[in-house]
């Protein structure tokens, strides 16, 4: 074994410097007798030897392994919370936040999601916007969808220009288009309706493929396509 030799340091520091090829051993850790190069970290085996190693941790966001931004047919793009399993081509302006949000995505544009599984089908669709666990869940191919709240129109698959707001608004919508739903499971009967506007707590068209029903009210109901129903069935005056 080596002689170990304490020195003063130019700076008053305490040198502690192993004669031969000995190692300075503190504390049952035995560190390299090499000063290794720029920029590398200091690592143990688990046993107690340490060495100098190379940082391989990411650089940018391109290197963690759940998350891409930017690069080759995906401009001013980003996605965060899982490793994209599309084959993107020209998907451009896209932004997702969360586990499997927008993770199929080939050459849309234009999308929004945040959420746990928001736009998770969507390949082609363009200028969706999703807000909340599983909005727009089903969404392939629609395009100008609105979503905010979890499973709002979670069903949909090819609609355009639907627009819901609340926990499950809408969410049974599947092909249909311009459809409005705000508030608590408002339209949820909906599936392949169109024109519709429904606004209230679980209120609701009269059947599932609904026409220009306006329905307004909390568990109001619809009665008729081409219909204006104000208030539920407890209601007993209306004043305009």
């Amino acid at each position: 074994t080596g002689t170990i030799t304490i020195t003063d340091g130019t700076d008053g520091d305490i040198a502690i410097t192993p004669n031969g090829d000995g190692k300075v051993q503190l504390d049952g850790l035995a560190w390299p007798t090499a000063d290794g190069s720029a920029n590398q970290l200091l690592s143990t085996d688990g046993s107690g030897a340490l060495s100098w190693t190379n940082n391989s941790a990411a650089t940018n966001i391109d290197g963690l392994s759940d998350a891409k931004s930017g690069g080759d047919n995906f401009n001013n793009s980003i996605i965060l919370g899982h490793e994209t399993t599309g084959t993107l081509n020209n998907a451009n302006n896209n932004t997702a936040i969360g586990i499997n949000s927008l993770d199929a995505i080939t050459s849309g544009d234009g999308n929004t999601a945040f959420g746990l599984s928001s736009l998770t089908a969507l390949t082609t669709g363009n200028y969706n916007s999703a807000q909340g666990a599983y909005s727009l869940r089903d969404n392939t191919s629609g395009s100008y969808n609105v979503a905010m709240g979890n499973s709002s129109l979670r069903d949909m698959t090819e609609g355009l220009k639907n627009s819901a707001l609340g926990q499950g608004s809408a969410f049974r919508v599947t092909t249909g288009d311009f459809n409005v739903g705000l508030g608590f499971r408002s339209g949820d009967t909906i599936t392949v309706g169109n024109n519709n506007v429904i606004v209230g707590g679980f209120a609701d068209a009269s059947k599932n493929d609904a026409s220009n029903q306006i329905v307004i009210g909390h568990r109001a109901t619809g009665q008729a396509d081409n219909s204006v129903t104000l208030g539920n069935a407890d209601v007993t005056a209306i004043y305009m």
